[in-house]
Order: C-alpha cells, then sequence, then structure tokens
C-alpha cells in the first residue's frame, strides 16, 4: 500500500495521490543516469572533433577545456531544471509514471525546480545514503531537496484524460448526443461541482485538471445513462452541464 497525498480543491472535491517510495524513485534515477552518460558520451565526442579543429585554428587549450565543462555543467545541472519545469519530471520520471507536485498537488515553481536540479547532482555523487534513508523514514517520502522546497514526487493518474469535445459548439445542434441523456438522478450540488470545475479548469495545472475531471466523472458516472464509453472524462462532464442547461431552458 502506498503512502498518500490527500488534496482538497476549491470544490470541496477530495482525491488522493500515491507518493512515491524509495523503489520507483531509484529506477527513475537509474534511467536518468543512463540518459546523462550517454548525452555526455556523445557531447564530449562531439566536442573533441570541434576541439581537434579549435586546436589547428591556433585556439589554446585553456578555451577548449573550459568550453568542456561548461557545456558538461549546463547539461548536468539544466537537465532536470528544464524538464522539471515543463514536464513536471525527467525522462526517468516519467517512464516510471511518477511526477513533481507541491503539498497542495500543483505544479512546482520554477525556483522549486531549479532547487530541485541543482542539489540532485550534489545528493546523487555525495548523500545518496541520507537521500534513500530520507526518502524511506519521512512522512511524504521526501528527499532532501524535496524537504527544502515543500516538493513531493508522486505516482500519476494514468486513467486520467482530457476530453475533446467542446459542448458549447455542440448545444447549438438540435440533435446533440447529450440531449438524449438521462440525468434525473444527478443532483444539484452535483451540477454545481461540474460546473465550476469547468468554469477554472483552465487555469489549473494539467495533471490536477485530469485528476479532477476523473474523479468527478466517477462520480456521477453511475447516474447518468445514453453516454457514449468513447468519450473522455473531461467530454462527459461537459455534456452532463449543457444537458443539464437546455433542459433548464424549456
Amino acid at each position: 500500500m502506498f503512502a498518500q497525498l490527500q488534496v482538497t480543491t476549491p470544490e470541496g472535491v477530495t482525491f488522493k495521490y500515491d507518493l512515491a517510495g524509495a523503489g520507483s524513485r531509484s529506477m527513475a534515477t537509474a534511467i536518468d543516469a543512463c540518459i546523462y552518460v550517454g548525452v555526455l558520451m556523445v557531447l564530449n565526442t562531439v566536442l573533441g572533433i570541434v576541439a581537434i579543429g579549435l586546436a589547428a585554428g591556433g585556439i589554446g587549450p585553456g578555451f577548449i577545456q573550459s568550453l568542456f565543462l561548461l557545456i558538461n555543467f549546463i547539461f548536468l545541472w539544466g537537465y532536470r531544471i528544464v524538464m522539471e519545469t515543463y514536464k513536471s519530471g525527467s525522462v526517468g520520471y516519467k517512464v516510471m509514471g511518477l511526477t513533481v507536485v507541491t503539498h497542495r498537488g500543483s505544479k512546482p515553481l520554477f525556483w522549486q525546480c531549479a532547487v530541485r536540479g541543482l542539489l540532485w547532482p550534489v545528493e546523487a555523487l555525495f548523500f545518496s545514503i541520507i537521500g534513500f534513508v530520507s526518502i524511506v523514514t519521512t512522512k511524504h517520502s521526501q528527499r532532501l531537496a524535496d524537504l527544502i522546497t515543500g516538493t513531493m514526487v508522486v505516482h500519476r493518474n494514468r486513467d486520467a484524460r482530457l476530453g475533446t469535445l467542446q459542448v458549447q459548439d455542440a448545444a447549438l445542434a438540435p440533435d446533440a448526443a447529450f440531449r438524449t441523456w438521462e440525468l434525473s438522478q444527478v443532483s444539484d450540488d452535483e451540477i454545481f461541482l461540474i460546473r465550476r470545475f469547468l468554469d477554472r479548469r483552465v487555469t489549473l495545472p494539467s495533471h490536477i485538471r485530469l485528476d479532477l475531471a476523473n474523479r468527478l466523472y466517477k462520480l456521477v458516472w453511475p447516474k447518468v445513462s445514453g453516454v457514449p464509453t468513447t468519450w473522455y472524462a473531461e467530454a462527459v462532464l461537459e455534456g452532463i452541464a449543457a444537458s443539464r442547461a437546455v433542459a433548464n431552458e424549456r
């Protein structure tokens, strides 16, 4: 059983993330280490060829060595900063189904990603045992950088997917599919939750948006009949909101 991070949204819906343990994080780190080694080998090979050309042009060895160090430094420390800032996790994390979140379940800020990225090589090289013990013993399975930045690593919800149907356009058609749905068992409170989510979904981090859409979908799915099984969770929520709006206009 995974330890869990519990998050309550402004809609009053509570959902949980499974916290990533030492095993899955170690596997993700091993994958990233292989990427590091592979990319650095390629980079250094290319730099070696460039260095030969520079040396032939009279460029001194000091400049060449500085170029080596600079490029290796940028990749070693910049890789995780860039990946976590824009993708909430490195390639290793993505392969293992992990993502970095704050204690509120939101996407980490740049400074948090920067601190995590800058400390990661230091922790990996010198304090790996301390980091492992920290993950195992802390409440939210956090390594040293997580404790400093207030971040956590969790397992992604793989079931949630964004919908592609825009019911605002579909509502204009008299034969729109959602008009035939039976929603009498869906309460007004549930409709309110759905509408509140739809109103603010574009402001939510993608993983929060996906998780919340999926959980709202599971909440109302047993109470709705006539919904195509091929529709994504968010599209179903759009259809429910539109169907109720059309019914209220009659």
